[in-house]
């Protein structure tokens, strides 16, 4: 009798499910579970349900947030620092022209060019100049090389990068089987947000790929986000919320 009801209780076991609403304020937290989860068989998978956060991680950071000008002839030079945060073109733009003094804002317009996917910088007065050569330039940002502009319309030489972010990989410690370029890497979900920066970010995949558990004891869950290469993504404290399914294949 007792042998019947281990065998009863092992089978209920394999078809449950659990969910699991995993939440951090960092890119990379860790969520103990109590208790531990423990399986007697590994054939169970794990799966995103929906991920919620915000359009948080800046693309304007310390290393690429100074814009250095200057209005005459470049005697000297004057250091514009962005504060970090989510731009867009226009917000640069807006941004730059609101820290310069209010008789120089109207001299230098930052544009997209919409043709080339690129930026125009123009420059109006006859002694304004524009140093894309200092360290931690947003040129690059902006599509430029290491450059001096002067008067006139100065088109990039690049297509700008106003993101590097091609994808937010989420990444789950107990999953495995899931590859990025090439490398072991494990990738439970990724996406791109389709809002514009500081909106909510509320994914909930489709349809859901389930992945194999790597262990049989579960005492705690790490969630970290990365971009497409694999570098964390600071969302600034902004809190990000997981829901994962498990369940037995």
């Amino acid at each position: 009798m007792q042998d019947s009801l281990k065998t009863i209780v092992k089978l209920l076991t394999k078809k449950s499910d659990y969910s699991l609403v995993l939440s951090g304020n960092k890119s990379d937290f860790t969520t103990s579970l109590y208790p531990p989860l423990q399986f007697e068989s590994k054939k169970w998978v794990v799966g995103l349900l929906n991920i919620d956060t915000a359009y948080s991680f800046a693309n304007i950071t310390s290393k690429n947030n100074i814009f250095t000008y200057s209005i005459d002839s470049g005697a000297t030079w004057k250091t514009i620092t962005l504060p970090v945060g989510c731009y867009e073109i226009t917000a640069i733009n807006d941004t730059i022209k609101s820290l310069m003094l209010t008789n120089e804002d109207s001299g230098i317009d930052i544009l997209a060019n919409h043709i080339t996917l690129g930026c125009d910088v123009k420059i109006t007065p006859a002694t304004y100049k524009v140093n894309f050569t200092v360290d931690n330039s947003i040129a690059s940002t902006l599509g430029f090389n290491s450059v001096i502009l002067s008067t006139g319309n100065n088109s990039s030489q690049n297509i700008a990068k106003i993101s590097s972010v091609n994808s937010v990989i989420v990444n789950c410690s107990i999953i495995g089987n899931s590859y990025l370029k090439g490398s072991n890497f494990p990738v439970l979900y990724s996406f791109y947000p389709n809002v514009s920066p500081g909106r909510k970010i509320s994914k909930e995949p489709n349809n859901v790929v389930y992945l194999p558990l790597t262990t049989d004891y579960i005492p705690s869950i790490r969630i970290w986000l990365t971009d497409q290469d694999g570098n964390i993504l600071d969302f600034r404290g902004e809190e990000i919320t997981c829901r994962l399914n498990l369940k037995y294949l």
